[in-house]
C-alpha cells in the first residue's frame, strides 16, 4: 500500500503525463461476490434472538485459534483524483494454514500509477523458517483470463523480514478496523442476523466519521494517512460496510465468506485530493485442500 502512494505522490508533480494517463483509463468494477446472500436484510430470513455483533465476535475468536483452513481472497482497489482515475489494481490471493505450516500466494495486475505493482509473490513458514519468493516480469504473468496464473515462478529464498510480524498478519489480522468494542459500530448498523439455508449473514457497519476514528481507529488513521502521505486532518472516509456469512462447521461458528467495502480520500502531500475505493471478497474453506509440491517447488 506504501508503494501506491509514493507513486501518486510522484505523479502529482508531473500533472501534465496524468492527464494523458487518465484518458485511457477504463471503467472501475468492484470485486464480484458468488453469494447472492451476503448483506441480505429480508425479513423473511431473519432469526429472532441471535445478535449480529455476538455471532462475529464467536466467529471471530473461532477464526483466530483455527490452523486448518484455505482462505480466498479476490480485491480490487482504485485511486483517483480530479484528473479522473489514475490507477487501478486487482489481487488474488489464496493462503491456507496447516498447523504451523503458512503458505501464501498473490498475484496482482495494476495499471496506470500503480502499474509497477504487477506481480506475482509467495510467502511459505514451515513452523521454524520462512520464505519468499517474487516474480516481477509480465512475461513470466498471466493476466488474461479469470484467474491469473504465472507461467515461470523461479525459486525460493530465506524470507528476510519481521517474520512473527508476517504470520501475525497471515493468520490473526481479520482486518484493521477496531473489532472488541460495539461502540465502534455505525448508528445505521442494525443487529440482526439472517438465515437462509444453514448459512447465517449480517453486515458490519463501522462509524469512519473523525470523532470516531480518533477514539476507535486510531491505527487505521494514522496507517491509511501515512499510506497516503496526507495529513490526519484531511483524511475522510465513508463508513466501511462489511458482508459476512457464518456457518456452523464441526460445532463451532465458522466464518464462510465476508466482503469489505471502503472508500476514503485525502490531501496527498497536501497538495492534491486522492480518492481511494477497495472492495475485498474472500471465502474460507476447512476441508479438502493442502500444501503441495506444487506450492513448495524447489522446498518439496
Amino acid at each position: 500500500m506504501k508503494r501506491i502512494f509514493c507513486i501518486i505522490t510522484l505523479i502529482l508533480t508531473l500533472l501534465g503525463t496524468c492527464l494523458c494517463a487518465v484518458a485511457c483509463k477504463k471503467e472501475i468494477k468492484d470485486v464480484a461476490a458468488d453469494d447472492e446472500y451476503l448483506g441480505t436484510s429480508d425479513e423473511k430470513y431473519r432469526v429472532e434472538g441471535m445478535s449480529a455483533f455476538d455471532l462475529f465476535t464467536q466467529a471471530h475468536a473461532n477464526w483466530l485459534e483455527d490452523d486448518a483452513y484455505f482462505r480466498e481472497e479476490t480485491l480490487s482497489f482504485s485511486v483517483s483524483s480530479v484528473l479522473g482515475v489514475m490507477g487501478t489494481r486487482s489481487v488474488q490471493m489464496k493462503r491456507k494454514v496447516e498447523g504451523d505450516r503458512i503458505f501464501n500466494q498473490e498475484i496482482t495486475k495494476g495499471d496506470g500509477v500503480v502499474s509497477d505493482m504487477t506481480s506475482a509473490v509467495r510467502y511459505y513458514y514451515d513452523g521454524n523458517n520462512a520464505y519468499e519468493l517474487s516474480v516481477t516480469h509480465e512475461n513470466d504473468l498471466d493476466l488474461s483470463g479469470a484467474e491469473y496464473t504465472v507461467k515461470k515462478w523461479g525459486e525460493f529464498v530465506p524470507f528476510t523480514g519481521d517474520v512473527p510480524e508476517k504470520n501475525y498478519l497471515m493468520t490473526e489480522r481479520w482486518t484493521i478496523y477496531e473489532l472488541t468494542d460495539k461502540a465502534c459500530l455505525a448508528q445505521e448498523f442494525s443487529d440482526n442476523v439472517y438465515k437462509v439455508g444453514d448459512v447465517y449473514y449480517f453486515t458490519l457497519i463501522f462509524d469512519c466519521s473523525k470523532e470516531a476514528m480518533k477514539k476507535y481507529q486510531p491505527t487505521l488513521l494514522s496507517e491509511y494517512a501515512g499510506n497516503m502521505s496526507a495529513p490526519e486532518s484531511t483524511l475522510k472516509m465513508e463508513n466501511t460496510v462489511i458482508d459476512v456469512a457464518v456457518k456452523n462447521i464441526g460445532g463451532k461458528m465458522r466464518f464462510t465468506a465476508w466482503y469489505r467495502s471502503e472508500t476514503y480520500s485525502g490531501k496527498a502531500k497536501n497538495i492534491m485530493e486522492t480518492t481511494c475505493k477497495e472492495t475485498c471478497y474472500n471465502k474460507m474453506t476447512y476441508t479438502g485442500y493442502a500444501v503441495t509440491d506444487e506450492d513448495l517447488l524447489n522446498l518439496a
